[in-house]
């Protein structure tokens, strides 16, 4: 079983967001640990219980794409991704799709 990121700017309902959402239901069916993270905690889509879901903003709260937002949010992934990965497990794979979310996981090694 692989532990797995799926990184994507919100889930506001266009095409690459349904993959994504997609792609973490087939990857959790197969058994792998998944881990769906938004920066922004806008959701349009239904999301399932077979993976866990997590936020870098609170609701409401928007965050743009501008340099000083893209650090805040890599400083948030670092941090969110240290903690998840206190029981020992590494994450296999972190997967962004979009230019702006690359360029945030990029920051947060």
């Amino acid at each position: 079983m692989a532990r797995i990121a799926l990184v994507i700017f919100d889930l506001v309902g266009g095409g690459g967001e349904c993959v994504v959402v997609n792609l973490a239901d087939t990857l959790a069916q197969l058994g792998h640990d998944i881990h769906l993270i938004v920066f922004r905690n806008l959701v349009n889509l239904e999301l399932s219980n077979k993976y866990t879901f997590h936020t870098l903003t609170e609701k409401g709260k928007i965050t743009g794409i501008k340099w000083f937002d893209r650090h805040i949010m890599a400083f948030r992934l670092k941090k969110l991704i240290s903690r998840i990965e206190t029981d020992g497990q590494k994450f296999n794979l972190i997967i962004s799709n979009l230019m702006h979310t690359d360029a945030v996981v990029a920051l947060a090694k």
